[in-house]
């Protein structure tokens, strides 16, 4: 990206000279002093992080939001050249041979994790904007045990491939804060998990906002070409609208952030050494994008829920609809909802 330039290792910004792109080492800003104010960023935004581990304070919310803008804008900066879905994938366009091993490996843990779970092609798809509440209302309201059901969630894989080391590095960042380079790859993994635990018959619990109706009834299809039936294919959707989301958005941040201070502390006095993952920021605009086409429902993932269950054909059964927005989740009649 000749013209711009992008910042070395050792903070320094100097001129792209690259001729392929993208650029391996990033590169996308416009002049040196914007290169330069940037690097200075990071390096308050490292310091800061070393300081709340050398006085063993916590992170308010404004120094979060503070933080987590960073993490956004750095994600920004460095996804066109650390995205797995660029750096893990080959000439021919599949995933590398060593990335595969990593597949293997994640898919044979989860497989048996749930290698006892009742086999009666049963499936529950959990859905809401992030932060919702869905597990809560499975285990807490639904009373579901969750042994007996495999639970398919491209977020707990991302975590996954944070514990193992598996997402790119990115300086002064923790893992999960650099999940987003991971995300079109934990998605590839949930779609395989869901393909091998249908093959077997699994109860399957599919965790997934709905912010698509074609993705979900990409994923039902794959369940119906393995004998499961539409007529037990459960929907239970948690109704939160974009604002809370985002407020809980941050306060999952935080606490995450807060645990990873926590593992920091404890790692100076420990002789054996916590794996340190930190909390997953979560842009606004992805949340924005949720916003509803009208004013009828609170977002436009609601809104897919009742499209979806307008299609008599597929006889599904009455959604199961929980509203969330308080102290603690409802239960909302499906007619009353859709009024």
């Amino acid at each position: 990206m000749r013209g711009k330039y992008h910042i070395s290792k050792d903070g320094v910004p100097r001129k792209c000279v690259a001729i392929r792109q993208p650029c391996r080492l990033g590169g996308h800003f416009n002049t040196e002093e914007e290169a330069y104010n940037y690097s200075q960023e990071k390096f308050r935004m490292e310091d800061d992080y070393e300081t709340h581990v050398l006085y063993e304070t916590e992170y308010d919310m404004a120094e979060a939001e503070k933080r987590g803008k960073f993490v956004e804008q750095e994600m920004e900066y460095v996804k066109n050249y650390k995205n797995t879905s660029v750096t893990e994938i080959d000439e021919m366009g599949n995933w590398t041979k060593a990335r595969q091993e990593v597949h293997k490996k994640i898919l044979s843990e989860l497989m048996d994790k749930y290698k006892n779970v009742p086999c009666d092609k049963k499936s529950i798809f959990s859905a809401g904007l992030p932060g919702a509440g869905k597990t809560t209302v499975l285990t807490k309201y639904e009373n579901l045990n969750m042994n007996e059901w495999a639970t398919v969630s491209s977020d707990d894989i991302k975590e996954m491939l944070a514990e193992k080391g598996y997402v790119p590095e990115v300086e002064g960042l923790t893992p999960m804060e650099s999940s987003t380079l991971v995300h079109e790859e934990s998605s590839y993994l949930a779609d395989r998990l869901l393909s091998e635990l249908s093959k077997q018959g699994k109860n399957i619990i599919y965790d997934f906002t709905c912010k698509k109706t074609s993705s979900a009834l990409r994923r039902m299809g794959v369940l119906t070409d393995n004998g499961y039936k539409y007529e037990d294919m459960q929907f239970v959707y948690v109704d939160i609208d974009p604002n809370t989301a985002k407020l809980r958005a941050k306060n999952r941040y935080l606490q995450g952030l807060n645990q990873g201070i926590n593992t920091a502390i404890e790692n100076k006095y420990l002789d054996e050494q916590k794996k340190i993952i930190g909390g997953r920021y979560l842009p606004e605009h992805i949340i924005d994008g949720c916003k509803p086409n009208d004013n009828k429902y609170s977002s436009v993932n609601a809104e897919n829920i009742v499209e979806l269950h307008s299609d008599k054909s597929m006889n599904l059964p009455r959604p199961k609809i929980y509203n969330n927005m308080g102290s603690e989740p409802v239960a909302i009649d499906y007619e009353e909802f859709i009024k």
